[in-house]
C-alpha cells in the first residue's frame, strides 16, 4: 500500500506559498537586471550620445566614441606614436605626448573640441573667455570632475583643499590655511628652502670633485629630494623621513591608478571597490601615511601634555592642529581634513614645484645664454654663494623669474582642469549640459600662436619683461596655477622655491644638457620628463 499524499490545509498552504515566493523573488530579480542594465545603458551610452549630439549641432567637433571606454583608444594608439626621444631643436610643443588630444582634434575647431574619458564626455576648451567664465564668473556653477576627483582622492583623500567639492567647506579650509601662505610667512620660509637645497648640492659638489671639476648623472630624483626636504622643513618642522615615506606611498599609489585605468576594469561600475590585489594596495598605503601622521601628531601632543613644547609648532601641520580648537574652529576642518591636506601640500606641493624646476634645469642647459644672464643677475643680486639669500634679494631675480614663466608656459606641471557643470548653462554662444565636464587646456592656451605670436613653441623669457599681465594678448592665456576661487594656494611658495634653487645651483655649477638625454615630457598626474633628466655640471 503506497504513502498517503498528505493534502492537509497546511501543506497545501506551505506549497502554495514557496510557489508565491519564488515567483516573487524571480520577480525581483529580473526588475534588479532591467534597472541595471537601464542604469548602465543610460551612463554608458544614452546620456553620452545625447551629449554628443547636442555638442555636434552647435559645430563641435567630436572624437570617436566607444561605449565604458570613451575615446581612450584613439588616445592611446596616438601617443605610440612617439615613444622615443622627440628630438626637439628649440620646437618645444609637448603637446603630442602630454595632451594627446589636442594634436589630434584642435586643427579641426579653433576653440573647442569633444571627446569622452570613459562614460565623461569633455568639452574641452582653449578660449581665455570661456575659461574666464568657467573659473571666475561662473565658479560656484562647476564641480569637480568624478573621475579625476576620484584619482586625486586616492592619493590624498577626499577632505583637503585641493579635494572638497561643496563651496562653503572649500572656502573654510582656504580660511583656515591662507595665513600661513600669506607673503610674510612664506617670507620667513627662505632659510628653511636654502637649508633644503644647499645640502643636496652638496653632494652634487662632491660629485663633480671627484669626477675632476665635472659630472654627468640623472638630477630628477635629487630634484624631487630637494623639494621633498623642503616641504618637510615646511610641513613637518624637518621630519625628512616622514615626508619621503609619505611621497614614496603617494607616488605607488600613482602608478597602480593610472596602470588601472588602461584596463577595461576600472571602467565598470563597482570594481573600484572590489578586493582586487591592486585595490588592496591602495588602501595599505592609504592607511601607511595615515599612521605615519598619526605617529608624528601623537608625539606632538604628547610633547605638549609632557611639558617639552608649548605649542603643536610653527610649520603647516602645527598650523593646522590649532585650528581644530579655539574660537576659528569648524566642523568643515576636523581631525581628517589636517591628515589629507598635509597629504596634498606634501604631494601638490613637492611633484609640482619638481617638475618645473627639473624643466627649468632643463632650458638653462639648452639655452645657455639665459644661463649667463640668470647667473650674471644671481651674483649681482645675491653676492656669493656663502652670501644669505632673502627674499627681498629673491624679488629682485627678475631674469630667473622671467625664466620660470616662460618654463611654466611651455612645460606647465598641470597641463588640464576639468569641471563638471552642475546645470544646464549658456556661456558665450555654447549651451553647456548639465553633467558635461568642461576640460580647460592649459597648455593648449600656453602654446597658441593667437595670444603668443608665432614664436610660442620657442623659449624666448623676454616675453615676460614687463610682468605676466603684459606677455599676452589675454590674461587668461597664462594660468600655470589656476584662477578665480580656486586658485592654488602655493603658487608663492612655489615661485619663491624656485628662485631659490635656481639661484643656488646658478651659483654653483654651469649646466649642460647630456648626450643621453631623452626629450619625452609625458603627463602622469604631473607634466614629467620620461626617460629622466641626466645633465652635466661644471664646477665654477
Amino acid at each position: 500500500m503506497g504513502d498517503a499524499v498528505d493534502n492537509s490545509p497546511v501543506v497545501t498552504f506551505a506549497m502554495k506559498g514557496s510557489h508565491e515566493f519564488q515567483k516573487y523573488a524571480f520577480t525581483i530579480a529580473v526588475t534588479i537586471v532591467v534597472l541595471t542594465v537601464h542604469l548602465l545603458l543610460q551612463k554608458y551610452l544614452w546620456k553620452p550620445l545625447r551629449m554628443r549630439r547636442i555638442m555636434t549641432k552647435q559645430g563641435v567637433a567630436a572624437a570617436p566614441f566607444h561605449i565604458v571606454v570613451g575615446s581612450l583608444p584613439e588616445c592611446f594608439a596616438f601617443m605610440s606614436k612617439y615613444s622615443g626621444d622627440l628630438h626637439v631643436d628649440d620646437h618645444y610643443d609637448a603637446t603630442p605626448t602630454v595632451s594627446p588630444m589636442n594634436t589630434l582634434y584642435f586643427p579641426k575647431n579653433e576653440n573647442f573640441f569633444l571627446y569622452a574619458w570613459g562614460s565623461e564626455q569633455r568639452l574641452t576648451t582653449r578660449d581665455p573667455e570661456f575659461v574666464k567664465e568657467v573659473l571666475l564668473t561662473r565658479s560656484s556653477d562647476f564641480g569637480r570632475a568624478k573621475l579625476n576627483a576620484y584619482i586625486l582622492g586616492q592619493i590624498i583623500g577626499h577632505e583637503s583643499l585641493a579635494t572638497v567639492e561643496e563651496d562653503p567647506v572649500h572656502a573654510t579650509h582656504r580660511r583656515i590655511l591662507n595665513p600661513y601662505f600669506f607673503p610674510e610667512a612664506i617670507k620667513a620660509m627662505v632659510n628653511s628652502m636654502v637649508e633644503g637645497t644647499v645640502s643636496t648640492l652638496q653632494m652634487w659638489e662632491e660629485k663633480v670633485k671627484q669626477g675632476g671639476g665635472v659630472a654627468e648623472f640623472d638630477v630628477q630624483p635629487d630634484v624631487h629630494a630637494i623639494s621633498g626636504k623642503i616641504i618637510s622643513l615646511a610641513a613637518f618642522s624637518n621630519d625628512f623621513e616622514t615626508g619621503r615615506q609619505i611621497y614614496e606611498n603617494q607616488k605607488s599609489i600613482i602608478e597602480i591608478v593610472f596602470k588601472s585605468l588602461g584596463s577595461l576594469l576600472f571602467y565598470i561600475p563597482g570594481s573600484r571597490f572590489l578586493p582586487t590585489k591592486q585595490n588592496k594596495e591602495v588602501a595599505r598605503l592609504q592607511k601607511a601615511n595615515h599612521d605615519l601622521l598619526a605617529n608624528v601628531i601623537e608625539k606632538r601632543k604628547k610633547a605638549i601634555a609632557n611639558g617639552t613644547e608649548v605649542s603643536y609648532g610653527n610649520d603647516l601641520l602645527g598650523h593646522m592642529l590649532r585650528a581644530l580648537e579655539g574660537k576659528g574652529a569648524s566642523v568643515d576642518f576636523n581631525l581628517k581634513s589636517v591628515f589629507n591636506n598635509a597629504e596634498a601640500f606634501y604631494f601638490a606641493g613637492q611633484d609640482t614645484v619638481a617638475s618645473a624646476m627639473n624643466f627649468a634645469l632643463l632650458m638653462l642647459a639648452r639655452h645657455p645664454e639665459w644661463q649667463d644672464r640668470a647667473r650674471k643677475e644671481v651674483n649681482e643680486v645675491c653676492g656669493s654663494r656663502n652670501d644669505a639669500i632673502d627674499a627681498a634679494k629673491l624679488n629682485r631675480l627678475k631674469t630667473v623669474g622671467m625664466i620660470i614663466n616662460e618654463t611654466l608656459r611651455l612645460f606647465v606641471p598641470l597641463p588640464k582642469l576639468p569641471r563638471e557643470a552642475k546645470k544646464d548653462m549658456q556661456i558665450g554662444s555654447v549651451f553647456v549640459p548639465k553633467g558635461m565636464i568642461v576640460e580647460i587646456s592649459m597648455q593648449a592656451m600656453h602654446l597658441d600662436p593667437r595670444f603668443w605670436g608665432d614664436d610660442v613653441f620657442k623659449f624666448n623669457p623676454e616675453r615676460f619683461a614687463n610682468g605676466t599681465a603684459k606677455a599676452c594678448t589675454h590674461p587668461q592665456a597664462f594660468v600655470p596655477f589656476s584662477v578665480g576661487p580656486r586658485v592654488c594656494i602655493g603658487n608663492n611658495f612655489a615661485m619663491l622655491e624656485l628662485k631659490v634653487v635656481i639661484a643656488t645651483i646658478l651659483q654653483r655649477f654651469e649646466i649642460l644638457v647630456s648626450p643621453s638625454y631623452k626629450h619625452h615630457p609625458y603627463l602622469n598626474l604631473i607634466t614629467r620628463p620620461k626617460y629622466g633628466l641626466p645633465l652635466i655640471l661644471k664646477a665654477l
